[in-house]
């Protein structure tokens, strides 16, 4: 936060009592900064001592959230195929 400003958060918008997926946003103007990461940490802490896995899941051309995963320690890259209903 600053002031009543929320500059970075992370929330898990998939839970499933043993998995949570991880989803950061940072505010463009605070961006660079490394909240992120630390937003990040705080989140893979409380799944740890929730004994929940933390999980990381991304576009593969979103460099930037590629580059946040490896420095929260996420290094293994999967390619799938993603099916959309019209």
């Amino acid at each position: 936060m600053d002031r009543e400003n929320i500059v970075a958060e992370c929330v898990s918008i998939f839970h499933s009592g043993k998995t949570a997926e991880i989803d950061i946003i940072t505010n463009p103007n605070y961006r660079g900064q490394g909240l992120g990461t630390i937003v990040g940490q705080e989140f893979i802490k409380q799944c740890l001592d929730k004994n929940v896995l933390p999980a990381w899941d991304c576009d593969i051309n979103n460099e930037s959230s590629k580059v946040l995963a490896n420095k929260l320690g996420f290094f293994n890259e999967e390619n799938y195929a993603l099916y959309v209903l019209k």
